[in-house]
Formats: structure tokens, sequence, C-alpha cells
């Protein structure tokens, strides 16, 4: 009974470790406003630069895994290049080994305290006191899970069965690094194994010769939590290409590492190195050795992964390529990717728009796709919009979100009236050859030319966001009307009304509503 207490304690201090990783990931996505993006864009210009941002990034959030999630957020916004991407991934890796280095040191016991005074601070109403107070509670939780962890593998090691069991199988290092990579890709924290590493070798029952094999194996486990997420996401190929990247970084680099394990080992035997600062040590030295490695040849990687990624996935026009669920806890960063992908949503409507009132551009697969990724990629852009939340403190955020979630009713709306009522209308060539018959075609053909234009004109007026097109749309609008009095005209003289009539009737209605449309989109914040 008491064996199964202590295992409780050490499976509880993993969850809370690993809960303190997550609060301190959230903290800092909280409180990255635009003031804090605006900087971090501006500190990646240069290799170094991105390089340092990546080391910071997983050393504040404690987790090299969410410092690249951070990086992928910053190639779909335009802040990053892919290949600054895969720098900041680097940076990452090396900031990743500083809460095993944290824990290492002898302020374990200190935790309550340090985690008491951080409650304190946190409380505080000034926000210079309480943002730097979020991130020490992070850190605080974390200790607080690596003294459970500590506490139960102490107690449960007073168990003889248990210990020779232990001792038995940790005396083969291979097995133990197999066992570190599987840990570290299921609970997805390199630094959770080896707080457990630490605990078992200061217990005395992990041998010295199994901690940088098992460095090696946490190093290239922590690689699956990104690698499974561009794995089995089929719409962002930033995260497809970051993930691959990320994993042939770390593997390159582990097994480089692993033929100067003895040598390494042997040298900080001399030097009477302790089994668990070993560990520590080699967690940290295979990372800088698979930075020295790939760290000069970045650039060449990143173009070798991205043609490598691009040659083995194609575009799905259903999958949001750069909404990010990881993101919404960060509305500038959020709203900065809502608003990119209704750049691409824009882009599919005027395309498919333009197929369906000129038949000569139509390109097939491309025609007969369009419409369900309209539809779905519209819906996906509507979810998770309603997702963010913004503080009222911050108002420039709030203004663009507001004005975005405006011209996303105006979007979806758009969409509908392109997918099922145009597309309805126009959806074979006898039906437009009536509409030709019965308006004439010079009539119809500059409808479709002026239609087509104000859909362009109010993209264009969304993307450089502002309202300089308005007097442009203005123009059209008369045009439109003039149009649309002629044809009354020529409608009123007839002397039947059939169902031809009225299909015509309705395609005026639906472009009419179309032109509508543009004008609410074209105004911008002006609404």
């Amino acid at each position: 009974m008491e064996s199964f207490i202590y295992a409780v304690n050490i499976i509880g201090g993993l969850a809370i470790f690993l809960y303190g990783v997550q609060e301190s990931a959230r903290i800092f996505r909280y409180n990255l406003g635009n003031a804090t993006r605006d900087i971090m864009s501006r500190y990646t210009k240069k290799r170094w630069q991105a390089f340092s941002l990546g080391v910071m990034l997983s050393a504040v959030t404690q987790s090299s895994t969410i410092a690249t999630s951070f990086a992928v957020g910053f190639v779909d916004v335009g802040m990053l290049s892919f290949g600054g991407s895969v720098v900041v991934m680097m940076g990452a890796s090396l900031g990743g080994t500083f809460v095993s280095f944290l824990i290492s040191l002898d302020i374990v016991s200190y935790s309550p305290i340090i985690f008491a005074f951080a409650y304190l601070l946190s409380n505080v109403k000034r926000n210079s006191v309480r943002k730097p107070a979020g991130v020490l509670q992070g850190l605080s939780i974390i200790l607080l899970g690596m003294l459970l962890i500590k506490l139960g593998t102490t107690s449960l090691l007073q168990d003889i069965r248990f210990r020779e069991i232990v001792t038995k199988y940790a005396s083969f290092p291979l097995i133990m690094s197999i066992a570190a990579c599987i840990l570290a890709a299921i609970i997805q924290s390199s630094s959770a194994v080896v707080a457990l590493g630490i605990s078992l070798a200061t217990a005395g029952v992990m041998p010295s010769s199994s901690m940088l094999p098992i460095a090696v194996g946490v190093h290239i486990g922590s690689t699956a939590m990104i690698f499974l997420a561009g794995f089995f996401n089929d719409g962002r190929q930033s995260i497809k290409q970051l993930g691959w990247a990320t994993l042939i970084y770390k593997a390159i680099g582990g097994l480089i590492f692993v033929p100067f394990i003895p040598h390494i080992h042997n040298l900080m035997e001399l030097y009477e190195i302790s089994a668990a600062n070993q560990l520590v040590y080699g967690q940290i030295l295979v990372a800088l050795v698979n930075v020295a490695l790939l760290y000069p040849f970045s650039y060449k990687f990143s173009v070798f992964i991205a043609k490598f990624i691009g040659v083995r996935y194609g575009e799905d026009l259903t999958r949001p390529r750069y909404l990010d669920p990881d993101m919404q806890s960060v509305p500038a960063m959020s709203v900065l990717l809502l608003s990119k992908e209704m750049i691409r949503l824009a882009d599919y409507m005027e395309a498919y728009m333009q197929m369906l009132l000129f038949p000569g551009s139509r390109l097939d697969k491309l025609y007969e796709n369009l419409p369900q990724g309209i539809t779905e990629l519209s819906g996906h852009c509507m979810e998770y919009m309603y997702e963010i939340r913004i503080s009222g403190e911050q108002e420039p955020v709030f203004k663009r979100y507001t004005t975005l979630m405006y011209t996303m009713t105006m979007f979806n709306s758009m969409g509908k009236l392109l997918t099922e009522s145009l597309s309805e209308c126009l959806n074979d060539t006898a039906t437009v050859d009536k509409y030709k018959e019965i308006l004439g075609e010079e009539m119809l053909e500059e409808f479709f030319e002026i239609c087509l234009k104000m859909l362009r004109t109010s993209m264009r007026s969304f993307v450089i966001r502002g309202s300089g097109l308005i007097s442009e749309m203005n123009q059209f609008d008369k045009m439109i009307a003039r149009i649309i009095l002629n044809a009354r005209k020529i409608l009123g003289e007839k002397t039947y009304y059939g169902l031809d009539i009225s299909q015509t009737i309705r395609l005026i209605s639906v472009l009419h509503g179309i032109a509508g449309l543009c004008r609410e989109i074209a105004l911008g914040d002006e609404f």
C-alpha cells in the first residue's frame, strides 16, 4: 500500500511539473501584446537574433515545443521567414535545457516559499510586477512538481524489490535511451523526463553510464509533438516543414553525438561529476553540438526542408493554412493569423467569381474544388474568430478584431451567394444564353465585368486596410444602378413572363446583392 502511495506521489509530481510548464506558456501568451510582438518581430532580422529569440522563448515558456509553435505563428503572419523559423527552433532546443539546469540546483526544497512569494506578487495591481510574477509562479509550480517526484522516488526506492528491478534495467544504456525517447514523446516534455532521471540518479539506482544515452533519447524524443502536429495537419505548410526540420535536426545531432558518449563519460568521471549532473550537462552538450553542427548551414538546411516538404504535400483548399488554435490565447497573433486566412479566402472567392462569370477562364479541377473550399474555409474562419478572447486593455487589437468580425460576416454571406445562388444561376451554357438573349450580350458582359471589378476592389481594400477606394466603389455603384435601370426597362417591355424572365430577375438580384456586400467590405473601419 505504501508503494502505491509513493508511486502516486511521483505521478502527481509529474502532473504538477507538466502543469507548471503549461501555465508558464499560458501566462506568456496572455501577456504577449502588440508592443511585445513588435519588439520580437524587430528582433528576428538577423540570424543570431532569431537564435537568441528561440533561446529566450524556450527558457521563459519552459518548453522548446511551445517556442517552436510561436515560430510557426511568426512565419504565418509574415514576421519571420521559414529559414528564420528554423534558426528559432535551433535556439529553442538549447533554451529548453534551462529548466533541467535549474532543477539540478539545490533549490527544489525552497519551491513552496518561491511559490508563496510569486503568488503574493501576482496579486499586485501593477502590470510591471504582476506579469514577471506570473512567470515566476509557473516556474515555482515546476519546482513543486520536482519536489514531489524527488520525495516519491526516494520513498519508493526503499522497497528492495522495486529497487532491484530499476537497478537491473538502468544498467543497460540503450534501453534507458529508448525509454527516455518514448517517455519524452508521450508526456511531451524533455524536462520532466530529465527531472525523473535526476531523482533516480540522486537516489543511487541510476548508473552514470546511462546518463548521456538518456540525454540523447530525450533530445530526439522531444521532437514528437511538433512533428506529429505537422504530420497530421493537412493545411498549414509551415508547421509541416518545421515539424520535419525539427525531427531531422535533432536526429542528426543526437546520432552524431552517440560515438562520443564513452569519451565524454570518461572525462566527466575523471572530474568526479555526479550522475545527476552528467544527465543535465549531457542534455546541454547534445544541444550545443547540434547547434555547432547545423547552425552555420541553417539557410541551406531550410532550403532543403522547403523543397523536401514541397514535393511531398499539395494544398487542400478546405484546410486552414494559418489558423493556429494554440495562438488563440495570444490576441495580437491570432488576429493577424485570422487576417491572413481571410486574405486567402478572398483570393478563392475572387477566382471563383471570375470562373463563374467568364467560363473561358475556368480550370476544371480548381473550379470544381473552389465551392467546397470557400464554404469550409469560411466556416473555419468563423469558428476561429469566435474563440478569440481579447481583454479591454488591448484596445488597438480589439478595434482590429471588431473590423475583422464585421468583414468576416460579409465574407461568409458573399461565399454563400457565390457558391449557392450565383452558381445556380450560371449552372449551364443554355441558361446564360437566355440571359444574353433577354438583356443583350453587351449589357450582360458589362454587368459581369463591373461586378467582378467591385469584388476585386473590395478585396484589395481589405488587404491594404484602408477606405481610400470608396470613391472608386461609388463610381461602380452608379454604373450598376444604370445597368439595373436599363434591365428593368427591357424586362418591363416584355409581353410575357416565363421561367427565363424569372431566372433573369433572380440573376440581377444576386449580382446586386454581391455588389452591396462589396461596398460594405470596402468601407472597412468606416462601418
